[in-house]
């Protein structure tokens, strides 16, 4: 899978699937420093993903600050040629003015089993 090196930060997309709905995300960062996938919650909203009473509320921490999100197990998220049912992601504020959708991270780079190949800017995914 080609992933896209901008800005020096890496970027790909997924596809989320949720009450027979469907959305590719683009614009979404690699970041192995980001414990958990976080997407905007307002690119989720066209799908219908959002905030519902007894969805998990989550505090992040990062370089930004705290921040808040929610967590909900969506339908499938498609990565690559990795198809995943009843995942569990964030969705958050993100502010997509600077072309920002998202943050890949470690859950779901470990889940898919991914191996970064910088040399020719591409994800290997073995899950």
């Amino acid at each position: 899978m080609k992933i896209n090196l901008r800005d020096n930060l890496l970027f790909t997309s997924l596809t989320l699937i949720h009450n027979d709905r469907q959305i590719i995300i683009d614009n979404i960062i690699i970041d192995t420093g980001a414990a958990q996938t976080l997407l905007s919650s307002d690119i989720a909203e066209n799908i219908g993903i959002v905030y519902q009473n007894g969805d998990r509320i989550i505090r992040m921490f990062g370089i930004g600050g705290e921040s808040i999100a929610f967590r909900k197990i969506v339908d499938e998220v498609k990565f690559g040629i990795i198809s995943i049912k009843d995942y569990s992601l964030d969705f958050g504020y993100i502010d997509t003015r600077h072309g920002i959708n998202g943050l890949i991270g470690l859950d779901l780079l470990l889940k898919v089993k991914a191996v970064i190949d910088l040399h020719s800017l591409e994800i290997i995914l073995k899950g």
